[in-house]
């Protein structure tokens, strides 16, 4: 397992038109497993969150996973709608993605991955969300 240096981007387009989003750094760790690359990280202070999160990739299919303050599981397939879910304090909601690009550039040391998906939340359109992390052992 490497230790990594990350970056982030993550910016959504809300379907009344707003954006939002922002860029963070932070550490994480690294591994390959059979044919699957994992990357694990907590992330940054900065979003407010106390979330672990844990992206596998393995073949065409990329999931992400986090636990912490939300919990939440989606995989993203590109021109497919995979379904997922959401868990707050407060319930649990059915997620669905609809994934319009994914770019995955993995090495032994590091890489990048860009996703570019439709959101739905309860079955209720959100917005476009783009998603761009590079990282890199230290």
């Amino acid at each position: 397992m490497l230790t990594v240096k990350i970056q982030l981007r993550s910016y959504q387009q809300e379907k009344g038109g707003e954006y939002s989003g922002g860029e963070w750094e932070t550490t994480g760790y690294y591994l390959r497993e059979n044919n699957q690359y994992r990357l694990f990280y907590q992330e940054p202070a900065e979003t407010g969150l106390d979330t672990r999160t844990e992206i596998t990739v393995d073949g065409e299919e990329l999931t992400v996973r986090r636990r912490g303050a939300v919990e939440m599981e989606q995989s993203f397939c590109r021109g497919r709608h995979c379904r997922g879910n959401y868990r707050t304090p407060y319930g649990q909601l059915a997620l669905e993605t609809r994934t319009i690009q994914t770019e995955v550039n993995l090495t032994e040391t590091g890489g990048n991955i860009k996703l570019k998906y439709e959101l739905f939340l309860a079955g209720e359109y959100i917005g476009i969300h783009w998603l761009e992390i590079n990282f890199q052992a230290e």
